[in-house]
Parts: structure tokens; sequence; C-alpha cells
């Protein structure tokens, strides 16, 4: 987003140096490595910044000073196994609407297990871990055909599990 900027700005000369650069992209990696944050905010300091400083000697000490204050971040902490969320959340995006379909059939067939009394807790369990699974597809694909099927199937499970 700052390669657009400085490009695009026909005056940006006035303001930038090859030292100011530097400290941009030294405190660039310092928050990526550190921490998760919305770029754009990121930028919008780093723009902000650059036009307020006549003088470009503190830059990087003001810049931080600003993001640290401005820049809402959160930690990328190894005690959150923050590599593993970011996989989860990959995976989570790129699941396919037909998995809606197709984990609302077996959510079907383990209620017919229920309503049979021969399920066990191990499949009400599964079920309701079916249904977070669904809760999170509809997150994913609103409007999808199969919504009211879901909420219908849901009364009865909450029903027949009481």
């Amino acid at each position: 987003m700052l390669k657009d900027y400085f490009l695009r700005n026909h005056h940006i000369h006035l303001y930038i140096n090859e030292s100011l650069l530097a400290e941009i992209e030294e405190s660039y990696i310092e928050y990526d490595t550190l921490y998760e944050f919305d770029e754009t905010e990121f930028c919008a300091h780093v723009i902000t910044g650059i036009r307020k400083q006549d003088k470009h000697e503190y830059f990087y000490h003001y810049l931080k000073k600003v993001l640290d204050n401005n820049l809402i971040r959160r930690s990328k902490s190894t005690k959150t196994n923050y590599p593993k969320l970011k996989e989860l959340e990959h995976t989570a995006i790129n699941l396919p609407e037909r998995y809606i379909l197709a984990k609302l059939k077996v959510l079907l067939m383990i209620m017919q297990k229920i309503r049979k009394s021969e399920a066990k807790e191990k499949e009400i369990f599964l079920a309701y871990t079916l249904v977070g699974h669904l809760e999170m597809l509809f997150i994913l694909y609103p409007n999808n055909a199969h919504q009211k099927d879901y909420e219908i199937t849901l009364n009865n499970l909450i029903e027949d599990t009481q």
C-alpha cells in the first residue's frame, strides 16, 4: 500500500529519503513479526507521520510512539499458537459450501438414532459438534438454501435431547 502511495505521489521526493525508508521498513518488520494488525491503518500513520515531520531525524521514535498508542494490534504469541490459528482460519475460509448439505445429512442420521433411543453420549456429542460446524458454515455462506432445514433440525435436536 505504501509502495503504491509512493509511486503515485509526485511530491514524495520532497519528504522521503533512503534513511527514512529504512526506518519505515524496520518499523514494519518489527510490527509484522510481533503483531497482527491492520496494514492500512499502519500505512495511514506512516503517511501522516511523513507529512507532519519537518525533520526526519527522529522519525523512527516518533512513528513507534504513534503506532504504540494508536495502532490496534494483537500479539502473535506462541502461547496462542498463532501459526496454527492462521492455518485454521485459512482452512475455515476455504471450506466449500457443499459441506453444509453433507454435514446436515450426517446430523439427520444421528438424530434418527437419538429418536430411536439408540444414541449414546458419543452420538449426542457428535450431533452438537456438527451443529457447531454448521453454524460456522452458515456464517461463511449466509442465505444458504439449507438454512431453514438446519434451523428446524436444530430445534428438533434440542427437543429430543432435553
